[in-house]
């Protein structure tokens, strides 16, 4: 058995026992400045990196988000240094963790008008990205869901 198997095996047996937010505490026990070295590739960031020193609220809002879009079928999960990219075949959301909330960028083939949109960047002709604020885990509700799913859909 490879190092990598092993290592993959073992993290599937404790991402079966344990929740999300106790594995990030006991990542930061094991490492107080929260970096977890990845020998191979040493720029590399984890999910952790992102959430470690926030608000217990940001965890269970990331912890939400990830478990409904887990729904809408395979999920690519791609830490990078500023954000935690989300994608099918292509990339279809970001996540930026703050102290206390988390931006969410969608990328839809339209402008969304809704309050719920802070920030709207037109990417390309029909490219649009919205920022939304989740403060809260309820504000992952049916309505931002459609916007995902669709904003999904398009990256397919």
């Amino acid at each position: 058995m490879t190092k990598i198997t092993l290592v993959t095996s073992i993290v599937k047996v404790f991402l079966c026992h344990f929740s999300f937010s106790s594995i990030v505490q006991h990542l930061s026990k094991l490492n107080p400045k929260g970096k977890i070295h990845n020998p191979i590739n040493p720029m590399e960031y984890s999910e952790h990196d992102h959430l470690k020193d926030k608000d217990p609220i940001v965890i269970d809002i990331y912890e939400k988000l990830i478990a409904e879009l887990l729904n809408f079928g395979h999920l690519k999960i791609e830490p990078k240094k500023t954000s935690i990219h989300l994608g099918n075949r292509f990339g279809f959301a970001g996540v930026y963790t703050r102290k206390n909330y988390i931006n969410l960028e969608i990328h839809l083939n339209y402008n969304l008008i809704s309050d719920r949109v802070s920030k709207v960047e037109q990417a390309s002709t029909h490219r649009f990205h919205h920022t939304i604020k989740l403060t809260e885990p309820n504000n992952i509700d049916q309505e931002l869901l459609m916007w995902l799913k669709e904003a999904y859909d398009l990256k397919k």
